[in-house]
């Protein structure tokens, strides 16, 4: 996990929220990879890989192996 400012997150898994921004806030991200990239906020991500893309949502609910957002 990089070292900023996120709060209120937890991360559980191997490179979970790894590059999260400094607007990650209020994350729950479980499994490996999930929200690998995340910089949105409010989000539930559990399974592997699961918003592995998700750079900008914010308020998901995904699960499962490879449950993943579209973001304009």
């Amino acid at each position: 996990m990089a070292m900023t400012d996120e709060i209120y997150n937890t991360f559980v898994g191997y490179q979970s929220g790894m590059n999260a921004g400094i607007n990650a806030s209020a994350d729950v991200l479980i499994g490996y990879r999930a929200g690998m990239n995340d910089l949105g906020g409010a989000n539930v991500f559990v399974g592997k890989e699961a918003g592995l893309t998700n750079t900008s949502g914010n308020n998901n609910v995904l699960l499962g192996n490879k449950a993943d957002v579209l973001n304009p």
